[in-house]
């Protein structure tokens, strides 16, 4: 059986496994010397430092590459997307060609990617993440990202709009999201006496899984 390729990450001249470590780790068991590879090359968009650990470069690698498809470090370079978790940045770049389908579904002309992107961060992302602000989840969760937290607002508007029967606006969802989301495990304890007589009758919504 062919399996395809394993995907890798090459900065300057260092890889990096964004998805196939199990096929590299066979391929070593059987002593095979070549494996068939599709190489993402990382624009230097983004700082490397030889003190990064692991995760930390390969975060740093997928931004890059999320800054290659988007130009968003060039369309808008006051923004700060940065999930916590990898695996993300490829997330959020189906939202943007998601919301690309879209719109080119409602103007009946193509979209670019540049305009696509603009749309997206003005009308998707910031009404989150300014909600988020506004209503205190971003200090619910200190060590969590606005990007983070976008992800699990967007993850919550889909089951929001499954349960509802309809369409829920992004900045709906977030208040929504906010209103239920419960504090990390640290803050129950301090806050038990209070959701305790706020419990009754209310939905909580624990945070996505990364």
């Amino acid at each position: 059986v062919r399996l395809p390729p394993i995907q890798l990450y090459k900065v300057g001249d260092v890889y990096f496994v964004k998805d196939g470590n199990h096929r590299v780790s066979v391929a070593r068991e059987k002593g095979q010397e070549f494996i068939d590879a599709e190489v993402i090359e990382g624009h230097i968009r983004v700082p490397f430092y030889p003190a990064m650990g692991a995760d930390e470069l390969l975060l740093q690698a997928e931004y890059a590459e999320f800054l290659r498809r988007t130009d968003l470090d060039t369309l808008r370079p006051d923004h700060d997307i940065r999930p916590t978790a990898l695996g993300r940045y490829d997330e959020i770049w189906e939202h943007i060609e998601g919301h690309r389908h879209w719109l080119e579904a409602i103007r009946h002309h193509p979209v670019g990617v540049p305009d696509a992107v603009a749309d997206w961060y003005e009308f998707i992302y910031r009404p989150i993440v300014t909600v988020a602000r506004e209503r205190g989840v971003t200090d619910r969760f200190p060590n969590r990202t606005e990007a983070d937290i976008y992800l699990w607002v967007v993850r919550h508007r889909g089951e929001l709009e499954r349960r509802l029967g309809h369409d829920v606006g992004p900045a709906a969802s977030a208040a929504d999201y906010a209103e239920h989301v419960r504090p990390p495990s640290r803050w129950r304890a301090g806050l038990a006496g209070v959701r305790a007589r706020l419990r009754f009758g209310r939905r909580e919504v624990e945070p996505a899984g990364d």
